[in-house]
Protein backbone atom coordinates (compact mmCIF):
# COMPACT_ATOMS: atom_id res chain seq x y z
CA UNK A 1 0.00 0.00 0.00
CA UNK A 2 3.01 2.39 1.14
CA UNK A 3 4.61 1.36 -2.30
CA UNK A 4 1.51 2.25 -4.45
CA UNK A 5 0.63 5.69 -2.57
CA UNK A 6 4.91 6.73 -3.97
CA UNK A 7 4.53 5.37 -7.12
CA UNK A 8 0.97 8.00 -7.23
CA UNK A 9 2.27 10.80 -5.21
CA UNK A 10 5.95 9.84 -8.09
CA UNK A 11 3.75 10.68 -10.87
CA UNK A 12 2.85 13.90 -9.63
CA UNK A 13 4.26 17.31 -10.92
CA UNK A 14 7.08 18.15 -8.66
CA UNK A 15 6.27 14.49 -7.42
CA UNK A 16 10.15 13.09 -5.89
CA UNK A 17 10.55 11.13 -8.41
CA UNK A 18 9.97 13.80 -10.98
CA UNK A 19 13.11 14.28 -13.42
CA UNK A 20 15.07 17.06 -14.15
CA UNK A 21 14.97 19.53 -17.12
CA UNK A 22 16.56 18.44 -20.00
CA UNK A 23 19.52 20.76 -20.37
CA UNK A 24 20.35 22.82 -23.61
CA UNK A 25 23.90 22.09 -25.01
CA UNK A 26 25.73 24.98 -26.84
CA UNK A 27 28.76 24.48 -28.94
CA UNK A 28 31.09 27.83 -29.87
CA UNK A 29 31.44 26.39 -33.31
CA UNK A 30 30.36 22.87 -35.46
CA UNK A 31 33.81 23.04 -37.02
CA UNK A 32 37.12 23.50 -34.71
CA UNK A 33 40.10 24.41 -36.65
CA UNK A 34 42.32 26.36 -33.91
CA UNK A 35 42.28 23.11 -31.65
CA UNK A 36 40.08 23.58 -29.01
CA UNK A 37 36.35 24.70 -28.14
CA UNK A 38 34.10 25.35 -26.02
CA UNK A 39 31.04 23.81 -24.75
CA UNK A 40 28.28 25.00 -22.76
CA UNK A 41 25.05 24.01 -21.18
CA UNK A 42 22.20 25.91 -19.83
CA UNK A 43 19.82 23.72 -17.26
CA UNK A 44 16.22 24.85 -18.15
CA UNK A 45 15.15 25.81 -14.19
CA UNK A 46 18.54 26.57 -12.33
CA UNK A 47 19.06 24.03 -9.27
CA UNK A 48 21.08 22.68 -7.01
CA UNK A 49 22.54 19.46 -10.04
CA UNK A 50 25.36 18.13 -11.25
CA UNK A 51 26.06 17.64 -14.71
CA UNK A 52 27.18 14.93 -16.51
CA UNK A 53 29.01 15.20 -20.57
CA UNK A 54 29.32 12.51 -22.45
CA UNK A 55 31.57 12.18 -25.84
CA UNK A 56 31.04 9.83 -28.75
CA UNK A 57 32.67 9.26 -32.25
CA UNK A 58 29.50 7.71 -33.59
CA UNK A 59 25.81 9.73 -33.43
CA UNK A 60 24.37 7.05 -31.61
CA UNK A 61 26.90 7.52 -29.14
CA UNK A 62 27.24 3.18 -28.52
CA UNK A 63 30.72 4.50 -28.00
CA UNK A 64 30.21 7.22 -25.32
CA UNK A 65 31.99 7.89 -22.63
CA UNK A 66 31.72 10.47 -19.90
CA UNK A 67 34.28 13.47 -20.11
CA UNK A 68 32.93 15.80 -17.05
CA UNK A 69 31.09 15.11 -14.31
CA UNK A 70 30.23 17.97 -11.89
CA UNK A 71 28.58 21.23 -11.16
CA UNK A 72 30.35 23.98 -14.07
CA UNK A 73 27.94 24.70 -16.97
CA UNK A 74 30.92 25.11 -19.47
CA UNK A 75 33.74 22.91 -20.88
CA UNK A 76 37.01 23.49 -22.82
CA UNK A 77 38.05 20.53 -25.09
CA UNK A 78 40.97 20.41 -26.86
CA UNK A 79 43.48 17.75 -27.82
CA UNK A 80 40.94 15.82 -30.43
CA UNK A 81 41.97 14.50 -33.44
CA UNK A 82 40.89 15.12 -36.49
CA UNK A 83 37.57 13.58 -37.38
CA UNK A 84 33.69 14.13 -36.25
CA UNK A 85 32.62 14.18 -32.46
CA UNK A 86 29.30 13.95 -30.57
CA UNK A 87 28.46 15.31 -27.18
CA UNK A 88 25.57 15.42 -24.88
CA UNK A 89 24.84 16.44 -21.21
CA UNK A 90 22.03 15.67 -18.60
CA UNK A 91 21.30 16.98 -15.39
CA UNK A 92 21.38 14.76 -12.23
CA UNK A 93 20.80 16.18 -9.21
CA UNK A 94 19.78 14.13 -5.69
CA UNK A 95 16.13 12.63 -4.86
CA UNK A 96 15.39 13.13 -8.54
CA UNK A 97 16.01 10.97 -11.45
CA UNK A 98 18.38 12.12 -13.80
CA UNK A 99 17.07 14.35 -17.05
CA UNK A 100 16.73 12.76 -20.89
CA UNK A 101 20.02 13.43 -22.24
CA UNK A 102 19.91 16.37 -24.42
CA UNK A 103 20.19 17.18 -28.02
CA UNK A 104 23.25 15.96 -29.17
CA UNK A 105 25.66 18.68 -30.59
CA UNK A 106 28.34 17.42 -33.78
CA UNK A 107 31.72 19.30 -33.75
CA UNK A 108 33.86 18.24 -36.82
CA UNK A 109 37.51 18.74 -35.72
CA UNK A 110 39.98 19.79 -38.63
CA UNK A 111 43.10 21.21 -37.48
CA UNK A 112 44.98 23.69 -39.63
CA UNK A 113 47.48 21.85 -41.87
CA UNK A 114 51.27 21.31 -41.58
CA UNK A 115 51.87 23.73 -44.17
CA UNK A 116 49.84 26.08 -43.32
CA UNK A 117 51.19 26.61 -39.57
CA UNK A 118 54.78 26.69 -41.02
CA UNK A 119 54.11 29.38 -42.91
CA UNK A 120 52.39 30.94 -39.82
CA UNK A 121 55.66 30.52 -38.36
CA UNK A 122 57.60 32.28 -40.97
CA UNK A 123 55.11 35.02 -41.46
CA UNK A 124 55.77 35.35 -37.68
CA UNK A 125 59.69 35.10 -37.97
CA UNK A 126 59.82 37.72 -40.83
CA UNK A 127 58.04 40.23 -38.92
CA UNK A 128 60.53 39.49 -35.41
CA UNK A 129 63.51 40.12 -37.56
CA UNK A 130 62.25 43.14 -39.18
CA UNK A 131 61.46 44.59 -35.84
CA UNK A 132 64.47 43.69 -34.22
CA UNK A 133 66.59 45.01 -37.64
CA UNK A 134 64.74 48.17 -37.43
CA UNK A 135 64.99 49.06 -33.53
CA UNK A 136 69.01 48.06 -33.73
CA UNK A 137 69.48 50.54 -36.97
CA UNK A 138 67.61 53.00 -35.13
CA UNK A 139 69.66 52.80 -31.80
CA UNK A 140 73.20 52.64 -33.93
CA UNK A 141 71.64 55.97 -35.75
CA UNK A 142 70.74 57.49 -32.90
CA UNK A 143 74.06 57.15 -30.61
CA UNK A 144 76.11 58.00 -33.77
CA UNK A 145 73.97 61.35 -34.02
CA UNK A 146 74.63 62.13 -30.23
CA UNK A 147 78.23 60.87 -30.41
CA UNK A 148 78.59 63.65 -33.53
CA UNK A 149 76.33 67.12 -31.25
CA UNK A 150 78.85 66.50 -28.73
Amino acid sequence: MVLAAWAIFALLPGGAAASQPTPRLIASTTEATAGYFKLSWRPEKPQDEDFVLQKSATPDFQDAHTIYNGPDTARFISGLKNGDYYFRIQAVAKNSPPSAWSKPVHIEVNHHSLERAFAFFGVGGTVFFATLGTILIGTRRSAREQDEGS
